[in-house]
């Protein structure tokens, strides 16, 4: 938060990038990190399901434990689809909860109490409500998806 204030304070923007899903996060995680990504007014922002890649070794392990299968990539994986069976949540759980983090962070209210004047304002503002009409589940184009079959 501190690192955050003084960013601001030279006026360096920061898009926060945050991911769900670990086997450490439990169900306080998604509200945590909405509350802290707002009360540090971070403008932009992105919100992510884990995604273990190929040759790393959360990837080796998701396979050995069985909670993913091998070669997931080769299915045409949809942007928000989860791939593995998480710790803590079900995938359907882990993408919908996801979204809502996201639909929430760009709401109008959560905008106003981000949002402070400088130079760039208007550009973010902009963004953020364009985010909020086309980039959430709010979006009447927006793409339902189901998540990864996993092995029974």
């Amino acid at each position: 938060a501190e690192s955050l204030r003084m960013l601001r304070k030279h006026h360096i923007h920061v898009t926060g990038s945050f991911i769900f899903g670990f086997d450490s996060d439990d169900d306080s995680i998604f509200q945590d990190t909405l509350d802290f990504a707002i009360d540090n007014k971070i403008h932009l922002a992105q919100f992510s399901n884990l995604t273990p890649l190929p040759g790393t070794r959360l990837y080796s392990q998701m396979v050995e434990e069985g909670r993913m299968k091998p070669g997931y990539w080769l299915n045409g994986v949809k942007e928000d689809e989860t791939v593995f069976q998480p710790k803590n949540f079900d995938p359907r759980e882990l993408a919908d909860r996801t979204r809502e983090v996201q639909r929430d962070f760009y709401s109008i209210r959560s905008i106003m109490k981000r949002f402070y004047f400088n130079r760039y304002a208007p550009h973010l503002l902009m963004y953020n409500l364009v985010y909020n009409r086309f980039g959430t589940d709010r979006s009447p184009v927006y793409r339902v998806t189901k998540p990864a079959q996993l092995p029974a």
